[in-house]
């Protein structure tokens, strides 16, 4: 409109150099403007570790590239009953309304750089690549929040080369996986125990700032969840399939379309094994035992276990006749006078 106006005025009741410069400033203006403006599934780079002033989402350093493949940053569109549910749990859309999901390391792609802007897999390739990047969204390293979708119900629409990541702070051409998500969500809970059944302290924070046993996410109804999908690193433990699928009566469960209420949630449990036990400490050590008393350096400068109780014993003086050497004395003089009173 603004540019429409400038130019209308120039053709009115300007000269020849007048309607050029207006002519110049209207061409400004407009480029000023398509700057300005983002075209859907375009990312622009951010600053590191800042903030992105828009949304106020968290913006990330760039991902180091892997050897094989390339990373790929992936979005969804939530839109209908998953938009809604998604907004009342909390979760944001960026800046281009997308939902911002993290990044996967694609195997068998070239790197973004090799492949014109805009360029995109055609839908038969797309296709036939959905059981590598389901085997890649289990690697992925997701956004801050975005463990709280579940993936399961989510169709991939687009893998393209855009200019930079929302929410990332990478330039240069990037490769996006896009897909939508469209579907009624309920919640469903991911508890973690050990084998004996005890909680393990690694899900969700509660009111009181402590860590619960159990993870609650979003999933789309009638999706199946995969226990081997849900798992996470907890020191001094690994997943046990065999105790989880024992557990759940199979390796997979299918939510159900129930109430959003909390007390008609879905859910599993993965069961995890120990790894390490603590070494266990004798509670009396025996007066043999080298384990923890001193080492008192000898008159040499060498080690020695100390069974003095720390206290190296002084070393006789040159004018101290040793203690054997007494004894040896006085029977030897004892010897001598028992000898004199004997007849010869």
């Amino acid at each position: 409109m603004i540019v429409g106006d400038i130019t209308r005025f120039t053709n009115k009741g300007m000269g020849l150099a007048m309607r050029v410069l207006a002519a110049g400033l209207a061409a400004l203006l407009a480029l000023t403007f398509l700057n300005l403006t983002v075209l859907p599934g375009t990312a622009l780079a951010e600053e590191a570790d800042g903030v992105d002033a828009a949304t106020e989402h968290l913006v990330l350093p760039a991902p180091e590239e892997p050897e094989a493949g390339s990373n790929v940053f992936v979005y969804l569109h939530l839109n209908g009953p998953a938009l809604d549910t998604a907004k009342a749990a909390g979760l944001e859309v960026n800046r281009e309304g997308w939902f911002t999901v993290g990044v996967i390391a694609l195997k068998g792609i070239a790197k973004p750089s090799e492949k014109p802007l805009n360029y995109e897999v055609d839908q038969t390739e797309l296709k036939a690549m959905q059981n590598q990047i389901g085997t890649a969204l289990r690697s992925i390293n997701y956004y801050p929040g975005a463990q709280a979708l579940s993936l399961s119900a989510a169709k991939w629409t687009a893998l393209k080369v855009c200019s930079g990541a929302t929410d990332y702070a990478v330039a240069g051409h990037t490769w996006h996986l896009d897909g939508e998500l469209c579907d009624q969500l309920v919640n469903f809970d991911v508890r973690y125990i050990d084998a004996e059944g005890n909680a393990l302290a690694v899900g969700d924070v509660d009111d009181q700032g402590n860590k619960t046993d159990t993870r609650t996410i979003l999933a789309a109804v009638g999706s199946e969840i995969a226990a081997d999908d849900q798992i996470i690193d907890i020191e001094g433990y690994e997943y046990s399939k065999e105790l989880t699928t024992e557990k759940n009566g199979g390796e997979s469960v299918t939510v159900a379309a129930e109430s959003l209420a909390r007390s008609s949630v879905s859910g599993m449990t993965l069961v995890y094994k120990k790894t390490a036990e603590e070494p266990v400490k004798p509670e009396n050590p025996g007066d043999n035992d080298p384990a923890g008393k001193p080492v008192v350096p000898d008159d040499n400068g060498n080690g020695s276990v100390d069974n003095n109780g720390g206290v190296k014993p002084p070393a006789p003086s040159d004018n101290e006749t040793p203690e054997g050497a007494k004894h040896q004395g006085s029977r030897a003089a004892h010897t001598s006078a028992v000898a004199e009173q004997c007849p010869e």
